[in-house]
């Protein structure tokens, strides 16, 4: 997560790293306003100059459930940028004569940076059908600097950053939680404030709507509210978290983080805590790995008795360049 990966609500995609892009002290040539959104370019470099292309990767795991995705952001001029993004979603056996899931995205964005301190993105991305399941997303989100001067090294003490997100389900059985179709709708906001030169704290939430009720879900159709998951393992309602990071020096980055899931229809909550380390290996160029886990009070029929989901572990890595 929205760190706008391209889409994060694919079929049983998990926001769990929204962990930001820390910029060391003596550095204004990373931007760490990006929570997380890998492969865009920091700072405008200047009023006649291009930004650089840049490139990230990223991947999640939470219990079964993996995603990766990559993105290439690429400036056609200071302001403008196309941004051509692929994922991937696999999901292991819960339990022997269960599925191996494989299924691919594609998609892609525009960018616009009226100035230093706005960023605007579009993307979409589509899932074809696979396993029974076809999706498409489509995400719009903006960020703004507040205060600051990167060209003098001061970097802006509070940025935010918000995005809303269309997701469109459709199931080639008719049964998904809600028969052929459902849409979700989500709103996320991040704010990260710089406390000092060196510590970080970004308090994060999310919202989410959805067209139909899920309380019908019975029988086939209980598994697939699991397919609505942006966060934790069912579909969710709401999130409230954040993160608290620490510079060590000019490129050591350790960070904690932490968030509190409702899930939809009374199916319960969860709570995850993550810790991980950002490493700042150039100008353009980072690498960040993290562990946690997610533990979960749910209940009630939405609630599979076969799968034990009370406690899931999460990792999570990304790799940022730029060139």
């Amino acid at each position: 997560m929205i760190r706008y990966l391209g889409a994060a609500a694919v079929l049983g995609a998990t926001t769990v790293s929204a962990f930001a892009s820390a910029a060391p002290p003596s550095s204004s040539t990373v931007d760490d306003t990006r929570f997380g959104e890998i492969g865009k370019p920091g700072p405008d470099p200047g009023e006649a100059e291009t930004p650089p292309v840049a490139a990230g990767v990223a991947a999640n795991r939470i219990g079964h459930v993996t995603y990766a995705g990559a993105r290439v952001d690429v400036p056609l001029s200071r302001r403008w940028s196309v941004i051509p993004q692929t994922a991937m979603l696999h999901i292991s056996p819960y339990s022997p004569g269960d599925p191996t899931v494989f299924v691919p995205y594609v998609g892609g964005g525009v960018g616009y940076r009226p100035a230093q301190s706005w960023s605007l993105e579009l993307s979409a991305l589509y899932g074809p059908m696979s396993y029974g399941i076809e999706s498409w997303t489509a995400i719009a989100g903006v960020s703004k600097e507040l205060g600051g001067d990167w060209a003098n090294d001061v970097p802006p003490p509070v940025a935010v950053q918000l995005a809303g997100s269309w997701n469109r389900f459709r199931w080639a059985n008719n049964e998904g939680p809600a028969g052929a179709t459902i849409t979700q709708y989500f709103g996320q906001l991040e704010v990260l404030f710089r406390a000092t030169r060196k510590l970080h704290v970004t308090p994060r939430a999310m919202y989410f709507v959805y067209d139909k009720s899920l309380e019908g879900a019975t029988g086939p159709r209980l598994g697939t509210v699991s397919v609505l998951s942006q966060i934790g393992v069912y579909a969710p309602r709401y999130m409230v978290g954040g993160r608290v990071g620490h510079f060590i020096g000019q490129r050591v980055f350790p960070f904690i983080d932490g968030q509190h899931i409702g899930y939809a229809q009374g199916i319960g909550t969860g709570n995850q805590i993550a810790g991980g380390l950002k490493v700042l290996l150039g100008k353009q160029a980072s690498i960040m790995a993290m562990g946690g886990v997610l533990l979960n009070r749910v209940g009630g029929p939405l609630v599979s008795p076969t799968r034990d989901l009370s406690t899931v572990p999460v990792i999570g890595t990304e790799i940022e360049l730029g060139f």
